[in-house]
């Protein structure tokens, strides 16, 4: 029996918003796929909510304490989708009591929860991945492939620069940080590479309330790639879109974000000097049009519990985390360079 087959226990922590339309579904389908898998309990502060997780994605067993959960079950993985407020805090407690662990985004509220969590993984020396579930979205898969093809042909192009848009409705958020990290982490995947140095640029919004503004980033990343990076939350759309320039390359990923995602199903093109050569729906890249499969986070939960039933690292864990848990600390204090 190889790895990916032996038999694997599922703790969850929360049973909120994200955990009911995205991690939810994403362990029963799992559960179904993969033999072996049992949903053992999840838990939840509100016991009503938690009870209703359970029946809902047919976990075992129900709890409002997280510690005497995991002191009971003793699962082979556990999966913290609480508030970001509370993300820290109950994820250390999780690595210290030495289960592998998957955490949604944001590893923490600033980077030094961040460290502090990288801290409590090496000390525990448990397997760890955390949740940007752009790294795991099909269409952007596709596309990191399409670019990985071009960059190891014979005549390899080099990649030279990436343009990401992020915009939403009405997201009056004093800080919008928490969100903002899902395009700032979707382009260190695209490129390859960390933030080497980042000047911020804000254009400010005092009429939809204190603290709303448009964020823009120059960036040059480690590898020497360029990004441009365009944060708006009070714009007319929900979308976020990737150009991706490499020599007579350019790609073009509208992803389908969200189910009010103006894009949905989204759409990737490559345009080969002048030229569309490919034109792929996103529909021809996932088997469902349900958001927890075309968003990805389907795709990041299978690559955790695979990788815990094999004993391999992941590649998204927080030490990997941890660069751009520094560009929102940025965001955050309305800093205007990096590195």
């Amino acid at each position: 029996m190889n790895g990916e087959n032996m038999p694997l226990k599922i703790c969850t922590i929360g049973c909120g918003g994200i955990a009911n339309n995205c991690h939810g579904p994403s362990y029963t389908r799992y559960r179904d796929e993969n033999p072996g898998t049992e949903l053992a309990a999840c838990c939840d502060l509100d016991g009503e909510k938690a009870a209703a997780y359970a029946v809902k994605f047919g976990f075992l067993r129900s709890y409002t304490d997280f510690t005497e959960m995991l002191n009971r079950e003793k699962p082979g993985a556990v999966c913290v989708t609480v508030h970001e407020n509370h993300t820290a805090k109950v994820a250390a407690e999780v690595l210290k009591m030495g289960y592998p662990m998957f955490v949604e985004k944001p590893p923490g509220k600033d980077s030094g929860e961040t460290r502090m969590l990288i801290d409590a993984a090496n000390a525990a020396g448990v397997i760890n991945q955390v949740g940007y579930n752009r790294r795991h979205m099909p269409i952007l898969c596709a596309l990191k492939d399409m670019i990985n093809t071009a960059i190891s042909s014979a005549h390899a192009a080099r990649l030279q620069f990436i343009r990401y848009d992020f915009y939403r409705v009405a997201r009056y958020d004093e800080d919008f940080s928490d969100t903002a990290v899902h395009g700032v982490d979707a382009v260190r995947f695209i490129a390859g590479a960390d933030y080497k140095k980042v000047r911020f640029t804000y254009q400010a919004l005092p009429e939809y309330g204190p603290g709303v503004q448009n964020i823009y980033l120059d960036c040059v990343m480690a590898n020497g790639v360029h990004a441009q990076l365009s944060f708006c939350p009070v714009t007319g759309a929900v979308l976020e879109r990737a150009t991706v320039h490499a020599e007579g390359n350019t790609w073009m990923a509208n992803t389908p974000i969200w189910a009010e995602g103006y894009d949905k199903p989204g759409e990737l093109l490559h345009i080969q000097n002048g030229k569309t050569v490919r034109r792929i729906s996103g529909a021809e890249l996932c088997p469902s049009d349900e958001v927890y499969m075309t968003n990805g986070f389907y795709n990041e939960n299978k690559v955790f519990f695979d990788n815990v039933r094999a004993g391999r690292k992941c590649a998204d864990d927080l030490a990997d985390a941890l660069n751009t848990s520094l560009i929102k600390d940025c965001i955050t204090q309305i800093a205007e360079q990096f590195g």
